[in-house]
């Protein structure tokens, strides 16, 4: 079996998705990829707990767009392994799929309890979660989320 694998090495082959893949079967594998790190590694490095986060985020179903997102970050707090990017993706997804504004301005303050000072990537994040609130607000569903 030779060495186990770097995390790097196994990062690597967790973003290696097929490309004909739909989003269950690149979830679980990455979901595999994941606990090979834990079982081998020990805690997995931030990165890819954003790498997760942002698949659970970018899920194909509405619904639950948001949801498994939320989750994962809540496990990702609790283990302490959140940092700036991890705070924009949620407020991508969040703004995304909830179009909620409030969310939004809770996760930026909360950015601050974790001693994490916004960047431009969350200005940006910000811009896009608050007009995406809008639409939502003026003309309900639309077609950037059919």
């Amino acid at each position: 079996h030779g060495k186990t694998p770097s995390v790097e090495q196994l990062y690597e082959l967790m973003s290696t998705c097929e490309r004909e893949w739909g989003h269950p079967e690149r979830m679980a594998f990455a979901m595999r990829v994941f606990s090979r790190i834990e079982e081998t590694h020990g805690e997995p490095p931030v990165e890819m707990y954003n790498y997760m986060l942002s698949l659970k985020g970018n899920g194909d179903d509405p619904g639950s767009g948001s949801q498994e997102a939320l989750e994962w970050f809540e496990m990702m707090k609790q283990h302490d392994r959140v940092d700036v990017e991890s705070f924009n993706l949620m407020i991508d997804i969040v703004g995304y799929w909830d179009g909620d504004a409030e969310t939004v301005k809770a996760l930026v303050s909360e950015m601050d309890d974790h001693g994490l000072a916004p960047n431009d990537d969350t200005r940006t994040a910000l811009e896009r979660a608050m007009k995406f609130a809008d639409t939502l607000k003026k003309d309900g569903r639309k077609s950037w989320q059919q």
